[in-house]
């Protein structure tokens, strides 16, 4: 099995990122994984509060600390009022 190998890129000529993304990310994989949103609860079914939760799902998701581009988004309400957060992501597998 080869490795999967993602560069994240800021070139100049963009602004810094206004949070936790990167503008480009590049990867070299055999198999794409889509990850469905993943709320704030923990893995007792738990509700957690949004900076636990953020950081969890983050450690999660992003294991190496380098955000991948992304869109933040407002909207009404998720699944439940009770949720604050939910991360999707889109995964490179070697």
């Amino acid at each position: 099995m080869s490795e999967t190998v993602v560069k994240y890129k800021n070139p100049s000529g963009l602004p810094k990122p206004l949070g936790a993304y990167s503008h480009i990310a590049r990867a070299r994989a055999s198999e794409l994984l889509f990850i469905a949103g993943q709320l704030a609860i923990n893995e007792s079914g738990e509700l957690e509060g949004f900076m636990a939760v953020r950081n969890e799902l983050f450690a999660r998701i992003y294991p190496g600390g380098e955000y991948p581009p992304n869109t933040l988004l407002t909207v009404d309400r998720l699944v439940g009022e009770q949720f604050l957060i939910e991360v999707e992501a889109v995964a490179a597998v070697a």
